[in-house]
């Protein structure tokens, strides 16, 4: 096992028409150099992210996994953007329904509605909640727990 840590620069963007040939569109969402409090603090981890449309809000919102260099964190982390290749502005993270997220997804269904599907308990459970993300908080409405 591996000791190296790469330091946190952002989550870059990238487009393609093809998706054989990729554009690097710039950072996404920028890390924190000064701040050592901010999740997004250069030495902690942010990683897992991915972005959904948001109807209610008209924004783009990028969900990620949170945390700092000893993984004992495990939070869901939410930034906000009106463009899908940002800048997103970071608005915070959480413990899903109280509980450590580790490996984490996110499922936007046909009607609009997206899931949080996030393993917990040492990768022993398996959560599902519906997502509500707004530019002032993060919102979890209900979990579902699956344990092995």
């Amino acid at each position: 096992m591996c000791d190296l840590q790469v330091d946190v620069l952002g989550i870059s963007c990238y487009s393609s028409k093809d998706l054989w040939t990729w554009h690097y569109l710039g950072l996404a969402l920028k890390a924190e150099r000064r701040d050592k409090s901010s999740d997004l603090y250069f030495t902690n981890v942010v990683e897992r992210p991915k972005v959904v449309y948001n109807d209610r809000t008209m924004q783009y919102i990028m969900w990620m996994h949170i945390d700092n260099a000893n993984y004992s964190k495990a939070a869901v982390g939410v930034a906000v953007s009106p463009n899908p290749e940002g800048p997103f502005e970071y608005v915070g993270s959480k413990r899903p329904h109280g509980c450590d997220s580790r490996d984490m997804t996110i499922f936007q269904d046909d009607d609009g509605e997206a899931y949080l599907i996030y393993s917990s308990l040492g990768n022993s459970e398996l959560h599902i909640g519906m997502l509500r993300a707004v530019s002032s908080h993060i919102c979890l409405t209900s979990d579902v727990a699956m344990s092995q």
